[in-house]
């Protein structure tokens, strides 16, 4: 059996799925940033919406959408008036950690049973500089 193949050029587009990780660092970057930022093609996970429900109560505005958009606080974010809960997101957890380091004032910050399981302790000692253990 013979097969005859010809040169052939490819076209066309895809759309690269967005990611979690990804999106969770872009929205924290967004909202420590001053004014606008679109996150394109962002990944609405569970993970992802704990990140903008803690950016949100740091003083972030965030419209959901096929884009999401993001006013910053412009690195100055607001002290919570409610717990910060990162649900079972360690990338939320831990990067909150470090931007409750900027509020002014105290910051509580929780998660799922799981996520509560995770060692955070040397991190906190290293952001603290009042820490028994730094």
């Amino acid at each position: 059996m013979k097969y005859l193949v010809k040169k052939s050029d490819l076209e066309g587009s895809i759309k690269i799925p967005g990611s979690k990780s990804n999106t969770t660092r872009a929205v924290f970057i967004a909202s420590l940033a001053e004014g606008k930022s679109i996150i394109r093609n962002p990944l609405p996970s569970a993970d992802c919406l704990s990140t903008v429900k803690v950016c949100k109560n740091l003083g972030a505005e965030i419209d959901l959408g096929e884009n999401w958009t993001v006013k910053g606080v412009g690195k100055r974010p607001k002290c919570p008036s409610m717990v910060l809960d990162s649900g079972n997101s360690g990338t939320t957890f831990y990067i909150a950690l470090a931007v409750a380091g900027l509020v002014d004032g105290y910051s509580v910050i929780t998660g799922d049973p799981q996520l509560s399981e995770r060692p955070a302790q040397s991190l906190i000692d290293s952001l603290n500089p009042t820490s028994p253990n730094s």
